[in-house]
């Protein structure tokens, strides 16, 4: 059995959220089958690398560093894959071992381990924590396994450190396939324990991430211009397909997002959405032979796409269905687009020599070539998060010591999937000891409106629902954690509307700032530090945010 065989066959664990936490890198998941991809970043394999698995030093400390635009995903990272470069006949097993898993802002890593982490960006977390890796027999060029003790929720945004320390020698040496980069990948120490790394140099491991839900990103290349589906026009139809070798995963497929090839006009866009498997490898030019049956994900959906969002950012398309791919065949995404509104908006396609795209009018036929939208699927399992900041710059409140009434508002396009809402984080800008003492009443409610009013109370007008109140504590938190509330409540988010988040009561005695960044629209309301505040002042920001679904 094969590397994917096996992993998409393995179960898929979820972490426990308790009560108040604060998160480096775990995440919450779904109570519904989780799906599960795989991303792997392969470098032209060089030769093969021994560190940190090896029996020469009793002591040894390695980094790598992965960079967001090779892992091309985000979610819960449950199982780390490394590749036997030499055929190895006998099991090895590497005691005392720790491994560390770390989002970073480094592109290049330095000669010091702990500038390469928490720097900002969240705390280290431990995944493999001081215990034996055994590592079984098998053959050059085949895989083996890391299971993770529990997921770690990486977001896609920043690079990735993966860290290993052992303070006792493997039984013999392993050697794992390795690439070389121009700059510095790898940070290590041999022999003794040191706060530094002795050696600096591009070694980098060719290795696989095992997600557990999340984000799969689609990413062909820089592409060219593409009306299809985001156009002015009405009665137009598009299908992309999408190969199964190049999805690597399978599972509920709850959400889909486009990337823009050029910087957003305002537009609205009413269509309908469906998802197919097909054993062919080429869509042919009648839409209804392409799939051996479409599941409506979206029916007459609304895809409002507001000025400002950059080329390369994402729009999502509210789904309020789910298809569960099985990761087998290939996977056709069929777009009718009944009406557009507006300006039009271009999304990125890439010719990738086939026949993989089939678009023109509602009608029986369209037009064949090889070009496919860049995209992302969400699998079931993980949080959705959004994701504004750029720099880290922060909003005094909710967690702040103080009082205050805050509103803000998630577009559809930024969310992306339907689902019951059980817990809220922001992303702490700052370090900040525990605290005590917040007094909170979260509510929720769905709305139609792009950007929030002066007046607390008309924004919160169709199905208000107070989803917490009571008294919150906080633990301590480095800068780039998550930190948030469970609801008391949930929230049964409609996939479609935009959505409006409310906190409103007394802050703790230190506070936690909490990390925001531009948004195209009044997306933030906040009171003059008035728990009762019944108006205040708009904003075109947004925090950062991440969603759980129950």
């Amino acid at each position: 059995m094969n590397l994917v065989s096996k992993m998409l066959t393995a179960a898929v664990s979820t972490a426990a959220i308790v009560a108040m936490t604060a998160c480096g890198g775990g995440g919450g998941g779904s109570s519904t089958p989780a799906g599960v991809f795989l991303k792997t970043v392969i470098d032209s394999v060089t030769s093969g690398n021994r560190y940190p698995l090896n029996n020469d030093d009793a002591y040894q400390k390695y980094q790598n560093l992965y960079l967001a635009s090779e892992i091309e995903g985000s979610g819960n990272i449950e199982k780390i894959s490394l590749y036997y470069f030499y055929d190895e006949a006998s099991e090895i097993s590497c005691p005392q071992m720790t491994i560390r898993l770390g989002h970073t802002s480094e592109s290049n890593l330095t000669a010091t381990y702990a500038d390469n982490v928490e720097n900002g960006y969240g705390s280290l977390q431990t995944v493999f924590d001081n215990r034996t890796l055994t590592i079984p027999a098998g053959n050059a060029g085949e895989a083996f396994d890391i299971t993770l003790d529990e997921p770690f929720a990486y977001n896609g945004t920043d690079n990735l450190v993966i860290e290993f320390e052992r303070s006792a020698a493997c039984s013999a040496n392993l050697y794992a396939q390795r690439g070389d980069r121009p700059e510095p990948r790898r940070a290590y120490n041999f022999g003794a324990v040191s706060p530094t790394a002795t050696g600096l140099d591009g070694t980098l491991l060719k290795a696989t991430f095992a997600f557990g839900g999340g984000d799969n990103t689609q990413y062909y290349g820089t592409g060219l211009d593409h009306a299809y589906p985001l156009t002015t026009g009405a009665n137009l139809r598009m299908q992309n397909m999408y190969m199964a070798a190049d999805i690597n995963g399978s599972g509920p497929v709850t959400g889909y997002a486009l990337r823009l090839n050029k910087l957003s006009v305002e537009g609205n866009y009413t269509m309908t959405v469906k998802m197919g498997h097909t054993s062919s490898d080429v869509l042919s030019a009648t839409f209804a032979d392409n799939a051996d049956k479409f599941v409506t994900v979206a029916q007459d959906v609304t895809v409002h796409v507001p000025a400002g969002i950059p080329a390369g950012g994402w729009v999502w398309i509210p789904l309020n269905g789910t298809f569960n791919y099985n990761g087998t065949d290939n996977l056709v995404v069929d777009f009718t687009t009944s009406a557009g509104q507006g300006d039009l908006n271009y999304v990125e396609a890439v010719n990738l020599g086939g026949s993989q795209r089939v678009y023109g009018n509602n009608v029986a036929t369209g037009t064949v070539d090889g070009y496919v939208n860049n995209a992302k699927f969400r699998f079931n399992g993980a949080g959705m998060s959004v994701l504004m900041s750029t720099n880290q710059t922060g909003q005094a409140f909710p967690f702040w010591a103080t009082e205050g009434s805050m509103q803000h508002l998630y577009s559809a396009y930024q969310l992306g999937s339907a689902g019951t809402i059980n817990r809220i984080e922001c992303r702490a800008n700052n370090d900040q000891a525990a605290d005590t003492g917040y007094d909170y009443n979260v509510s929720m409610a769905h709305t139609t409106a792009m950007d929030l009013g002066t007046v607390f109370a008309d924004n919160l007008v169709s199905d208000k629902t107070v989803v917490y109140s009571g008294m919150i504590n906080t633990p301590a938190v480095k800068a780039g954690d998550w930190v948030g509330i469970n609801l008391t409540k949930p929230f049964k988010y409609d996939g479609v509307s935009n959505l409006v988040l409310e906190i409103r009561g007394t802050g703790g005695s230190g506070g936690i700032d909490c990390r925001r960044g531009n948004t195209p629209n009044q997306q933030l309301l906040w009171g003059n530090y008035d728990a009762a505040a019944t108006s205040g002042s708009t904003e075109a920001k947004l925090v950062d945010t991440r969603f759980y679904f129950k």
